[in-house]
């Protein structure tokens, strides 16, 4: 004799998938803040002459490292570009 148990689908499997896609976004995200700041610090760790062989200037790292279309930001607006991400 063997009994079955069905379980009714109801809200604690949609909660469920929830958190879990919540813990995914937030574990994605925090690997992208370490994987920005770790290619940040290699950028930073680098000469001028050797940021400009690459077609960088010092102060386009973290404008080039946050756009995707490769556009680059000279300057201060780094800042509002990084407060706006972070």
């Amino acid at each position: 004799m063997s009994t079955t148990t069905t379980l009714r689908p109801g809200p604690a499997p949609r909660f469920v998938n929830r958190i879990a896609a919540l813990i995914d976004r937030l574990t994605s995200t925090y690997v992208a803040h370490c994987e920005f700041h770790r290619a940040r610090s290699q950028l930073l760790a680098l000469d001028d002459r050797m940021l400009k062989d690459i077609g960088l200037d010092r102060s386009e790292i973290t404008s080039a490292l946050l756009n995707e279309r490769g556009e680059r930001v000279n300057g201060a607006a780094h800042h509002t570009i990084v407060r706006a991400i972070f």
